[in-house]
């Protein structure tokens, strides 16, 4: 796609459940482009169960891939 569209894209394969994986995904944005315009959090999942009757590794996983990964890739791509 790269030489198709005249730009460079960047695959990169995280676990957005592990926060120094997205920290180091951030980075390696940053230390490329020297700045983040866009930021796309296309990542979450649910599991159909009530939440008073998830176990506390679903909760974490749920609550780890939908907003701690946002979180945590958001930080590095605001201005100062």
């Amino acid at each position: 796609m790269s030489k198709d569209y005249g730009r460079e894209f960047v695959g990169l394969e995280v676990d957005v459940t592990n926060v120094g994986q997205v920290q180091g995904m951030m980075q390696t944005a940053l230390d490329r482009y020297g700045q983040i315009d866009i930021l796309l959090n296309n990542a979450g999942i649910n599991r159909l169960e009530p939440v008073w009757q998830m176990s506390d590794e679903t909760w974490n996983l749920v609550i780890g891939v939908n907003l701690t990964a946002p979180s945590t890739a958001h930080a590095p791509s605001c201005p100062t």
